[in-house]
């Protein structure tokens, strides 16, 4: 069970939308290059209404204040099955970089290295349960993965490692204490970041710099760790989409 799933969740019912097309995102899906399977018409880049409303806030002050800046989304919402699909696929390329370290097919990996590959994946990818208590915070809607763009020089902000990333840099703080001019300035990105969302209602994943939580049970643990009360619930649950 995942740091946050003993935390109630009172459904709020708000709808899932599609987020501002004039936001920026990857394309074609980053998940779907690696080989998840999305329904035919699938539009993953959905949020429930007040976080998907409140990122569009958080982009046009973003442009207005730093014109040459954008947000560029990675991913939204998440079916618990494309999460489950994902686990399957990371835990895969885990594997293979470990056969690669130890110069070995990943058919003959030992047992111990399996192990710590999924364990790797687990520090990322939340349970793809479908227990309506212990949601993946991506299949509530309340969840996203996002950078920052920098149109004048049509790179991303850099951040040290990459969405996605599995090693220890991953996490939000990495670099704080870092005396590295350039890591110093990823730590300095990362946190302009964070405020950026966080100044329009979302909270920070402090193990994952790009993963920003709204209403979900994730966020009330991640504010709980700055002090906030813990039995406040969660608005969003769960949200299945009902195949026409």
């Amino acid at each position: 069970m995942a740091d946050w799933n003993d935390i109630s969740i009172i459904e709020c019912g708000e709808p899932l939308i599609k987020i501002d097309p004039s936001i920026k995102r990857l394309d074609p899906h980053p998940y779907v290059v690696k080989g998840a399977k999305y329904p035919k018409g699938f539009n993953p880049f959905m949020l429930r209404q007040t976080p998907a409303e409140a990122l569009t806030k958080v982009n046009e002050k973003l442009r207005h204040d730093h014109p040459e800046l954008q947000l560029i989304v990675y991913d939204a919402y998440r079916s618990v099955d494309i999460q489950k699909q994902m686990v399957a696929i990371s835990i895969q390329e885990e594997f293979k970089q470990a056969a690669r370290k130890l110069q070995i097919e990943v058919r003959d990996l030992p047992e111990n290295a399996k192990i710590n590959a999924k364990e790797i994946v687990d520090t990322i990818w939340a349970d793809p349960s479908m227990d309506s208590t212990k949601p993946p915070p991506h299949s509530t809607g309340g969840a996203i993965d996002l950078t920052i763009f920098n149109n004048a020089s049509g790179a991303l902000l850099e951040m040290g490692v990459g969405i996605d990333d599995t090693s220890c840099l991953a996490k939000t703080y990495a670099y704080q204490d870092s005396s590295d001019p350039e890591a110093m300035q990823w730590h300095q990105n990362r946190m302009f970041l964070k405020d950026v969302m966080e100044s329009a209602g979302f909270t920070v994943n402090t193990n994952e710099w790009w993963h920003f939580d709204m209403g979900t049970q994730k966020q009330v643990h991640e504010l709980s760790l700055r002090g906030s009360n813990r039995k406040i619930p969660a608005r969003y649950g769960r949200y299945d989409i009902v195949k026409p």
